[in-house]
This record gives structure tokens, sequence and C-alpha cells, in this order.
């Protein structure tokens, strides 16, 4: 879906910036390609100023997540996990940003 010449030698793969948190999809979907994919990164920038990364070494085993915020000409990592959840990832997302959650009580 989203990785359209992952065949092509670069290591990083930015998917089209977006206004709203990733959704479940995005991440199952970006976790596939990244699984599919090691030693890729793919990088999901949202939100005003949010980069999601995700990438598998080449030699296997668990994803890397990693959510960077970036404040003017300087970025801060907000966080960092190993994890092949991606609904796990999606509820950091939801608790870091909940006024943007989509699961969200209204």
């Amino acid at each position: 879906m989203l990785l359209n010449n992952i065949r092509d030698k670069s290591k990083n793969v930015r998917l089209p910036k977006q206004d709203t948190l990733p959704s479940a999809d995005q991440l199952r979907t970006i976790y596939n390609d990244a699984m599919r994919n090691p030693g890729k990164t793919i990088e999901l920038p949202f939100g005003q100023s949010c980069l999601l990364t995700i990438s598998r070494k080449a030699t296997g085993g668990t994803c890397s997540w990693m959510l960077n915020v970036w404040q003017g000409t300087t970025s801060s990592v907000e966080f960092e996990h190993d994890s092949n959840d991606p609904r796990w990832i999606q509820q950091q997302l939801s608790e870091y940003f909940p006024k943007y959650s989509h699961n969200r009580v209204r």
C-alpha cells in the first residue's frame, strides 16, 4: 500500500505528511511493511511537528518505533519502543496526544 518503490536502495521511506494521528490501520500497514523490508526505516510525519518512524534491523527481530517532536530546528525523542504490536504503539500515541486520540471519549 504505502511503499510503492520499496526495492530502491535508500534506507528511508518518507510517507506524505498528514494532519491527524496515525490510525490503527496505518500503524498496522507500516508495521507490516517494516517486517517485510528489514533494514528500511519508514517515516510518517503528522501534525504540526511530529515524526513517527519504524524500522527493523536487516538481521530481523523486533521493530523499533520512535516519536520525534520538532521545535524550531531541533527535535527531541519523545518515546522509543521496541514492539511488534502496532495496537500498543497506537495506545502510546493516544496517551501522549490525548486531545487528538481516535479513541477519545466525547
